[in-house]
């Protein structure tokens, strides 16, 4: 897109993790409606969709929502699953309390 002159500072995922979800598109359609669904199924991406459900869970898991500062990040590698969380206190500190899990 040429903006690159404009970056200032690029954050590094070792202390900020994107919200829950972030960047995934989720798209919603009627069960009983056949021909959307398999129009749809061509465009899932399944390691994407693990990714998705695991940081959600984690998200529900700790009673968080849209406005808990709750971030995740999960890689995929083969049939591993990798996710990453952090909870900060409302006013933005983190105390570092690292918690990994793989499946």
């Amino acid at each position: 897109m040429g903006l690159a002159r404009h970056i200032s500072e690029v954050l590094d995922t070792a202390w900020m993790l994107p919200a829950v979800g972030q960047g995934a598109l989720g798209l919603e359609c009627r069960a009983d409606d056949s021909q959307t669904r398999t129009l749809l199924a061509k465009i899932d991406d399944p390691a994407t969709r693990c990714a998705v459900l695991a940081e959600r869970a984690m998200l529900r898991g700790l009673g968080g929502g849209c406005q808990v500062p709750i971030g995740a990040s999960t890689s995929t590698q083969g049939v591993r699953l990798t996710l990453q969380g952090v909870v900060l206190a409302p006013d933005g500190q983190c105390e570092s309390k690292e918690v990994r899990a793989c499946h």
